[in-house]
Protein backbone atom coordinates (compact mmCIF):
# COMPACT_ATOMS: atom_id res chain seq x y z
CA UNK A 1 0.00 0.00 0.00
CA UNK A 2 1.39 3.33 -0.84
CA UNK A 3 0.76 6.36 0.58
CA UNK A 4 -1.38 9.36 -0.94
CA UNK A 5 0.84 12.28 -2.11
CA UNK A 6 0.81 15.01 0.99
CA UNK A 7 -1.98 17.67 -0.32
CA UNK A 8 -0.80 21.05 -1.28
CA UNK A 9 -1.62 24.21 0.02
CA UNK A 10 -1.32 27.71 -1.17
CA UNK A 11 -0.53 28.97 2.43
CA UNK A 12 2.15 27.19 3.00
CA UNK A 13 3.36 28.34 -0.95
CA UNK A 14 2.38 31.78 -0.21
CA UNK A 15 5.04 31.45 3.21
CA UNK A 16 7.84 29.29 1.61
CA UNK A 17 8.23 31.18 -1.73
CA UNK A 18 7.74 34.79 0.58
CA UNK A 19 10.71 33.13 2.50
CA UNK A 20 12.58 32.82 -1.04
CA UNK A 21 12.53 28.63 -0.80
CA UNK A 22 11.93 27.38 -4.11
CA UNK A 23 10.02 24.44 -2.64
CA UNK A 24 6.97 26.41 -2.33
CA UNK A 25 6.27 26.16 -5.86
CA UNK A 26 5.62 21.99 -5.73
CA UNK A 27 2.22 23.48 -3.99
CA UNK A 28 0.90 24.93 -6.69
CA UNK A 29 -1.01 23.85 -9.55
CA UNK A 30 0.22 24.45 -12.68
CA UNK A 31 -3.04 23.79 -14.40
CA UNK A 32 -5.81 26.45 -15.73
CA UNK A 33 -7.97 26.00 -13.14
CA UNK A 34 -5.36 26.65 -10.54
CA UNK A 35 -4.56 30.09 -12.64
CA UNK A 36 -8.35 30.41 -12.23
CA UNK A 37 -8.22 29.96 -8.66
CA UNK A 38 -5.62 32.38 -8.17
CA UNK A 39 -7.11 35.34 -10.00
CA UNK A 40 -10.00 34.81 -8.22
CA UNK A 41 -9.76 36.60 -4.84
CA UNK A 42 -8.30 39.64 -6.99
CA UNK A 43 -11.10 40.06 -8.84
CA UNK A 44 -13.39 40.12 -6.43
CA UNK A 45 -12.01 42.29 -4.51
CA UNK A 46 -12.01 44.46 -7.81
CA UNK A 47 -15.90 43.89 -7.92
CA UNK A 48 -16.71 45.31 -4.78
CA UNK A 49 -14.31 47.70 -5.22
CA UNK A 50 -16.29 48.25 -8.72
CA UNK A 51 -19.88 48.36 -7.00
CA UNK A 52 -18.43 50.89 -4.34
CA UNK A 53 -17.10 53.07 -6.52
CA UNK A 54 -20.20 53.30 -9.22
CA UNK A 55 -22.02 54.16 -5.98
CA UNK A 56 -20.06 57.17 -5.93
CA UNK A 57 -19.36 58.08 -9.50
CA UNK A 58 -21.99 56.65 -11.27
CA UNK A 59 -22.18 53.80 -13.94
CA UNK A 60 -20.05 54.92 -16.25
CA UNK A 61 -17.16 56.09 -14.15
CA UNK A 62 -17.36 52.35 -12.03
CA UNK A 63 -17.50 50.88 -15.47
CA UNK A 64 -14.16 53.02 -16.45
CA UNK A 65 -12.66 51.96 -13.11
CA UNK A 66 -13.65 48.41 -13.45
CA UNK A 67 -11.73 48.20 -17.04
CA UNK A 68 -9.05 49.94 -15.64
CA UNK A 69 -8.56 47.56 -12.82
CA UNK A 70 -8.89 44.44 -15.33
CA UNK A 71 -6.09 45.61 -17.15
CA UNK A 72 -3.79 46.86 -14.33
CA UNK A 73 -4.46 42.86 -13.14
CA UNK A 74 -4.25 41.03 -16.70
CA UNK A 75 -2.15 43.43 -18.50
CA UNK A 76 1.02 42.11 -16.90
CA UNK A 77 -0.14 38.62 -17.05
CA UNK A 78 -0.99 38.81 -20.78
CA UNK A 79 2.74 40.37 -21.20
CA UNK A 80 4.26 38.30 -19.17
CA UNK A 81 3.27 35.03 -20.57
CA UNK A 82 4.16 36.37 -24.94
CA UNK A 83 7.79 37.11 -22.60
CA UNK A 84 8.01 33.86 -21.50
CA UNK A 85 7.08 31.81 -24.30
CA UNK A 86 9.34 34.22 -26.71
CA UNK A 87 12.20 33.05 -23.79
CA UNK A 88 11.18 29.39 -24.47
CA UNK A 89 9.98 29.21 -20.86
CA UNK A 90 6.05 28.64 -22.06
CA UNK A 91 5.70 25.81 -20.66
CA UNK A 92 6.33 26.76 -17.03
CA UNK A 93 4.08 29.66 -17.29
CA UNK A 94 1.06 28.55 -15.32
CA UNK A 95 2.82 27.11 -12.17
CA UNK A 96 4.98 30.40 -12.32
CA UNK A 97 1.50 32.77 -13.15
CA UNK A 98 -0.46 30.98 -10.57
CA UNK A 99 2.05 31.30 -7.59
CA UNK A 100 3.02 35.00 -8.88
CA UNK A 101 -0.61 35.55 -8.06
CA UNK A 102 -0.70 33.95 -4.51
CA UNK A 103 2.65 35.78 -3.85
CA UNK A 104 0.98 38.91 -4.15
CA UNK A 105 -1.23 38.25 -0.98
CA UNK A 106 2.75 38.21 1.01
CA UNK A 107 3.32 41.56 -0.30
CA UNK A 108 1.23 43.39 2.14
CA UNK A 109 2.23 41.38 5.38
CA UNK A 110 5.96 42.18 4.48
CA UNK A 111 5.23 46.39 3.98
CA UNK A 112 3.34 45.96 7.43
CA UNK A 113 6.29 44.09 9.39
CA UNK A 114 8.62 47.20 7.32
CA UNK A 115 5.90 49.69 8.85
CA UNK A 116 6.51 48.32 12.17
CA UNK A 117 10.38 48.17 11.68
CA UNK A 118 9.84 51.72 10.67
CA UNK A 119 7.99 52.59 13.85
CA UNK A 120 10.63 51.35 15.74
CA UNK A 121 13.65 53.60 13.95
CA UNK A 122 10.94 56.64 14.34
CA UNK A 123 11.02 55.80 18.22
CA UNK A 124 14.38 55.52 18.81
CA UNK A 125 14.93 59.21 17.10
CA UNK A 126 15.80 58.39 13.32
CA UNK A 127 14.56 61.41 11.39
CA UNK A 128 11.21 60.73 9.35
CA UNK A 129 12.86 62.01 5.86
CA UNK A 130 14.60 59.06 6.43
CA UNK A 131 12.53 56.32 8.23
CA UNK A 132 10.43 56.95 5.09
CA UNK A 133 12.89 56.51 2.61
CA UNK A 134 14.09 53.82 4.01
CA UNK A 135 10.57 51.81 3.84
CA UNK A 136 10.39 52.67 0.37
CA UNK A 137 13.08 51.20 -0.35
CA UNK A 138 12.72 48.06 1.68
CA UNK A 139 9.37 47.56 0.12
CA UNK A 140 10.44 48.18 -3.25
CA UNK A 141 13.40 46.37 -2.86
CA UNK A 142 11.55 43.07 -1.48
CA UNK A 143 8.73 43.97 -4.49
CA UNK A 144 11.29 43.58 -7.02
CA UNK A 145 13.84 40.59 -5.55
CA UNK A 146 10.36 38.19 -4.59
CA UNK A 147 9.35 38.91 -8.47
CA UNK A 148 12.65 38.24 -10.00
CA UNK A 149 12.70 34.89 -7.30
CA UNK A 150 9.65 33.67 -8.64
CA UNK A 151 10.46 34.44 -12.26
CA UNK A 152 14.38 32.92 -12.14
CA UNK A 153 12.64 29.60 -10.10
CA UNK A 154 9.18 29.26 -11.70
CA UNK A 155 10.53 30.09 -15.17
CA UNK A 156 13.91 28.31 -14.87
CA UNK A 157 15.93 31.54 -15.87
CA UNK A 158 19.25 33.04 -14.58
CA UNK A 159 19.42 35.94 -12.54
CA UNK A 160 20.02 38.20 -15.13
CA UNK A 161 16.69 37.16 -17.86
CA UNK A 162 14.63 36.62 -14.79
CA UNK A 163 15.16 40.60 -13.98
CA UNK A 164 15.14 41.51 -17.82
CA UNK A 165 11.40 39.42 -17.96
CA UNK A 166 10.53 40.89 -14.73
CA UNK A 167 10.80 44.34 -16.08
CA UNK A 168 9.37 43.63 -19.51
CA UNK A 169 6.30 41.96 -17.99
CA UNK A 170 5.49 45.36 -15.62
CA UNK A 171 6.31 48.02 -18.14
CA UNK A 172 4.68 46.38 -20.69
CA UNK A 173 1.64 46.02 -18.41
CA UNK A 174 2.13 49.57 -17.66
CA UNK A 175 1.84 50.57 -20.83
CA UNK A 176 -1.01 48.88 -21.92
CA UNK A 177 -2.55 50.63 -18.42
CA UNK A 178 -1.47 54.03 -19.85
CA UNK A 179 -1.29 54.31 -23.59
CA UNK A 180 -5.00 54.05 -24.07
CA UNK A 181 -5.17 56.95 -21.96
CA UNK A 182 -2.76 59.00 -23.51
CA UNK A 183 -3.85 58.40 -27.09
CA UNK A 184 -7.35 59.23 -26.30
CA UNK A 185 -5.60 62.91 -24.56
CA UNK A 186 -3.73 63.38 -27.69
CA UNK A 187 -6.52 62.74 -30.43
CA UNK A 188 -9.29 64.34 -28.40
Amino acid sequence: MSEAPPRRSVIRGIYRLARLRPEGFAEFEGTRQGFLNSLAPPLGLMLVACALLTVQYGLLGGLQMMLMFVVALLGPLVVGEAVATRMGRGEYWLRYVTAFNWCQWAIPVVGLLAVLGAGMMAVGGAPEGFVRQVLRVAILGYVLVLYVFLARHGLGLGWGPALAFVVAMHLGGGLLLVVPDLLVQVLS
